[in-house]
């Protein structure tokens, strides 16, 4: 998490606001912005619309541990419905695979991330092959390649989540080609990796900024990200490695699991069923690439202050001039806290030792000056005087003081066992408690 200076300024202000107008007349009801999860199962929890907008009752499905057991779902038939419902406050909130129109709506986290990664068939065969995908991704971990792709295609918002360590690469190298066995021989004799993508031939899919496979060369994140991955990849084997899509809309898994398909597209989600079990218990997963923080949206409400004191008129007028562009200035996300940084002026930034620099500085802007301290409050000290622009600092921040937001670096905890068929039993029984 991160923290900047402009929330205290904030703080003072709405004191000021309080004592010049005397008197607020918002109906709360009807007046306030839900902006959290936490809010938005308060407001479930008070009704009285407690119904909320899915585009499946999939999606409603994976959100339903995070909701208020008081949520009435309904079902739309494309976005479009989906973002009229809410505006008309048919539906309290909803939800979408990707990221909603933040100029329209309040945009929020689901505190949900659904993690990507490429797939292939488990067993010793795919074993060099997964070291040197794992190799690759780590090195465009390493390398800001998720930030640069992503930036350049807006308004995509990457969430990386860091289940192989991407500080040192050396120290994740990739199988030697001379003595290359199973599907990486394959790759590397035949000078072709394939890959599952979905779609067919003739109906390729638009996924707007996450990829459109309908042009020639593909444009979006993902075609993107491949071309960062297939460098890293080629560089290591050759540049007449070619990456050649197989593309099938059903059929495809068996491909990959017997070997005839290398591996897949890495935006296949990890966490789906195969054949009525956990995919991880039939499939082999490289490392994490990144994650779908998923978002609820609800509408965006305006906040109207009337002047309560009739013989100072200008006040309310002036003050909230004042509070809009306080509000301006504040840094509410990773991405504004870039554009600052590449702005220049202070560019400096306040972490408690170098590895906590170091495990979110693939997401930051290569301009950031990194500035040790020794305690927390010498931090807190730094960002209230402005001596750094933002700081993090490994748990939740004083929220009273600051304005906090996610660095989108996600350090995933699991259960970790032995390798082999020993620990096969204890882990399905491990993932069955935990499901």
């Amino acid at each position: 998490m991160a923290m900047t200076r402009q929330a205290l300024k904030i703080v003072c202000l709405f004191s000021q606001l309080s004592a010049c107008l005397g008197a607020v007349v918002p109906d709360v009801g009807s007046t306030v912005t839900i902006s959290s999860r936490q809010a938005l199962n308060a407001a479930l929890e008070a009704g009285p619309n407690r119904r909320m907008g899915f585009l499946s009752e999939a999606n409603f499905n994976t959100m339903r541990p995070v909701l208020s057991k008081k949520v009435v779902p309904v079902y739309f038939t494309d976005t479009d419905k989906l973002y009229e419902a809410v505006t008309s406050e048919d539906v309290l909130a909803a939800l979408i695979s990707g990221v909603p129109n933040k100029t329209m709506f309040s945009a929020f986290s689901s505190d949900l991330v659904s993690p990507r990664a490429f797939q292939m068939l488990p067993g010793s065969a795919s074993n060099d092959l997964m070291h040197a995908v794992d190799a690759a991704v780590v090195r465009t971990h390493n390398g800001g390649d998720l930030l640069r792709v992503a930036e350049a295609n807006p308004p995509f918002e990457v969430t990386e989540v860091h289940t192989c360590r991407s500080l040192e690469p050396a120290k994740v190298p990739f199988p030697d080609a001379s003595t290359a066995t199973g599907l990486l021989k394959d790759v590397l004799d035949k000078k072709r990796l394939r890959v599952l993508a979905y779609g067919t031939p003739a109906d390729k899919p638009d996924w707007k900024q996450d990829g459109n496979y309908e042009v020639d060369p593909p444009v979006g994140f993902w075609p993107e990200y491949m071309v960062a991955f297939m460098a890293k990849f080629r560089a290591k084997y050759g540049n007449d490695i070619q990456l050649e899509r197989v593309w099938r809309k059903a059929g495809g898994t068996d491909m990959v699991l017997n070997g005839t398909i290398h591996m897949t597209e890495p935006y296949y989600i990890y966490e789906t069923l195969h054949d009525g079990a956990l995919k991880k218990w039939s499939h082999k997963f490289s490392c994490i690439v990144m994650g779908y923080e998923q978002q609820f949206f609800s509408k965006r409400r305006a906040k109207v202050l009337t002047d309560a004191v009739t013989s100072d008129a200008q006040c309310a007028a002036a003050l909230k001039t004042c509070e809009d562009k306080q509000l301006m200035n504040r840094i509410t996300t990773r991405e504004e806290l870039n554009s600052k940084l590449e702005s220049g002026g202070n560019v400096k930034m306040g972490f408690l030792s170098q590895a906590n620099f170091l495990s979110v500085q693939s997401m930051l802007s290569t301009k950031v000056e990194p500035v040790i301290f020794l305690s927390t409050p010498q931090l807190y000290e730094a960002v209230v005087n402005g001596s750094v622009r933002a700081a993090l600092i490994s748990g939740v921040p004083d929220k009273t003081n600051f304005t906090v937001f996610s660095t989108d670096v996600i350090s995933p905890r699991a259960f970790q066992t032995m390798p082999g068929d020993r620990s096969v039993d204890l882990l399905k029984a491990l993932d069955a408690v935990i499901r």
